[in-house]
């Protein structure tokens, strides 16, 4: 199952849908809450659009403290910015990333 927090444009260019897989590519180990947040992660990826044609991505996955009520130590969840492109400007994604 897919999750967005956010996403721009709000809705899907009809030539290249926002699918599915991009979702779990951007976050390939999935969301594990930690005590302690790692260094932030640059990763690029390509797929395949409805078409056939290819679609270039790059996320920095950062992690963001979150308070829960009645937890004594600070919690740690991953939350992915990225790019989907039909160019590979993977060098201009992660300046623009970092």
């Amino acid at each position: 199952h897919e999750y967005r927090v956010d996403r721009y444009p709000e809705h899907s260019h009809i030539d290249t849908p926002l699918l599915p897989w991009v979702a779990r590519t951007s976050m390939p180990r999935g969301i594990r809450a930690r005590t302690r947040p790692p260094s932030p992660a640059f990763f690029t990826f390509v797929g395949w659009n409805i078409d056939c044609s290819k679609l270039y991505g790059a996320c920095l996955t950062v992690f963001e403290k979150i308070h829960i009520k009645n937890q004594y130590q600070t919690v740690y969840i991953p939350k992915t910015l990225g790019f989907l492109s039909h160019y590979p400007y993977f060098c201009a994604f992660d300046v623009f990333l970092r």
